[in-house]
């Protein structure tokens, strides 16, 4: 059986919850802890995909200025005779 409690601040809901588990054995669960829980590990999720996306940016803008270096030493230095 799942027993839901809401109710205003100060309304009894934790005494209630209290009262349930020990005179009929009920589990207590605060949902707000599981809401955070699940919070953490998304925004945990979102840090990974970013440090990810971050980490594939970077090596291909290496592999892009190795590129750009490699076609620097692969051009033809002009000759200084070919200046008038």
């Amino acid at each position: 059986m799942i027993v839901g409690i809401t109710g205003a601040i100060c309304a009894g809901k934790a005494a209630l919850a209290m009262y349930l588990v020990s005179t009929y054995g009920f589990e207590a669960v605060n949902i707000l802890n599981i809401f955070k829980l699940r919070l953490l590990q998304l925004q945990n999720e979102k840090k990974e995909r970013k440090e990810q996306k971050q980490k594939q940016l970077s090596s291909t803008e290496k592999a892009e200025e190795e590129k750009e270096e490699e076609s620097d030493e692969e051009a033809i230095e002009p000759d200084s005779n070919d200046f008038c």
